[in-house]
């Protein structure tokens, strides 16, 4: 470039963007430790028939509630404001104060194609009665639900290997086919199925 007389310029890091997705990638490293701290959660996951190798790979993990998540990503070098902790997705905002959206729910980390947590799909435990069975990171600056599928991260080597993609229900049978050895498989979250989906 320097010989042809061409400027290369690096292009311009959002830092607003670029805080939302270490907020969510600090919440999965959180979440998967919680998992191995809580026992009904870490037995529900046994039950369930997910092995260790699972719960690697999809950074499955745990959301107990209450403000550890809070105090968690405070204690973090470059503490985030309160526009960035809301326009994760992670926290509401009740009374002037962030609350953690995600209480007693099992944790499944929605990537990009690239591998970047955008966002979180949230199963209630057994214990748990409130709130719906699965809640999703609302729509973000990061996370589109239209625009994405779970999985498409872990799967992607495998649907061009088959150059085929197999649609199923939910984020618990796209574990179980990885673990049966079926790879090139996704699901819509909690959407019906999009071109943009489709076109992914």
């Amino acid at each position: 470039a320097k010989e042809a007389g061409v400027e290369l310029k690096k292009p311009k890091v959002n830092s607003h963007i670029a805080k939302l997705y270490e907020i969510n990638k600090l919440a999965a490293r959180y979440y998967y430790k919680q998992l191995k701290e809580d026992k009904e959660a870490a037995t529900y996951i046994k039950d369930r028939g997910f092995n260790k190798e699972s719960i690697y790979k999809f950074g499955i993990g745990y959301a107990a509630g209450g403000y550890e998540l809070l105090d968690y990503l405070q204690s973090q070098n470059g503490k985030f404001n309160k526009k960035e902790l809301l326009d994760s997705g992670l926290f509401t905002l009740k009374s002037g104060k962030l609350r953690t959206k995600f209480f007693k729910r099992i944790m499944f980390p929605i990537r990009s194609t690239s591998g970047k947590v955008i966002g979180f799909s949230g199963r209630v435990l057994p214990s748990n009665d409130k709130g719906p069975k699965y809640m999703n990171t609302p729509e973000t600056p990061i996370y589109h639900k239209k625009d994405n599928v779970f999985g498409q991260y872990e799967s992607r080597k495998a649907i061009r290997k088959e150059d085929l993609v197999i649609f199923c229900e939910g984020q618990t049978d796209v574990i179980s086919a990885h673990q049966r050895g079926i790879e090139n498989i996704v699901a819509p979250l909690g959407t019906a199925l999009t071109i943009e989906q489709l076109e992914r």
